[in-house]
């Protein structure tokens, strides 16, 4: 995608695990958790009809395994989050020292990575046999949030690709949040991006302020 006029930033930065971590949890404090707490609440007022039905009519069984239904949706609702956190943060941690290349334009922004150097072979290490045949990328699957992630699991293959250059427009498609120590750019329904505000000066954070729609 081709933005109008000339760049007005460039930076490369990398993005520490942690932080990461961090980001997503305010993407679920923003995007995931305001849902699963509407429907805890319709399913706790669903349960205590039940509770008081189940009082009123103690020798109904269809009353007992209806509260045990309603008890495990709760918490499938509110472990599904915590799942996903914990596979993408493993799925992450061979991909911190990934340099992100981001460029700014007045109507949008590219963002790209470049794969870290694979360690240096040991000669006097044993090798392994390969493989008969090579293993398809993996992505982790988008969850019921409508969260995509957009890092891959690494190949089977020790070989990386660095991930092409993705331009994003600004428009309805895009929310971006400020928070203290980065911003979120999340395109709605499909993944975010964090650009960590650490490898930017306060002149440049203010340009990224003044042209970024942010809520």
């Amino acid at each position: 995608m081709k933005f109008k006029g000339e760049a007005l930033l460039r930076k490369s930065y990398h993005i520490p695990l942690p932080l990461f971590d961090q980001a997503f949890r305010c993407f679920q404090k923003k995007y995931v958790y305001p849902r699963n707490i509407l429907l805890t609440g319709i399913l706790s007022v669903i349960f205590i009809v039940y509770f008081i039905s189940m009082l009123n009519e103690p020798q109904n069984e269809l009353v007992y395994l209806l509260l045990v239904v309603c008890l495990a949706m709760i918490l499938i609702i509110w472990y599904n989050p915590m799942k996903l956190r914990r596979s993408l943060m493993a799925s992450l941690k061979e991909l911190e020292s990934d340099t992100y290349h981001f460029t700014l334009y007045a109507d949008g922004v590219e963002i790209g990575t470049e794969d870290a150097p694979l360690p240096e072979e040991n000669p006097d290490a044993p090798t392994s046999p390969e493989p008969e045949k090579d293993t398809e990328d993996a992505a982790l699957s988008a969850d019921e949030d409508g969260f995509l992630p957009i890092f891959e699991e690494e190949n089977a293959d020790p070989v990386r690709s660095p991930v092409p250059v993705t331009g994003i427009p600004f428009g309805a498609g895009l929310k971006i949040h400020e928070f203290d120590e980065f911003f979120m750019l999340y395109l709605v329904k499909q993944n975010f991006y964090v650009v960590p505000k650490k490898d930017f000066t306060d002149a440049e954070l203010n340009v990224l302020r003044d042209t970024f729609p942010i809520e």
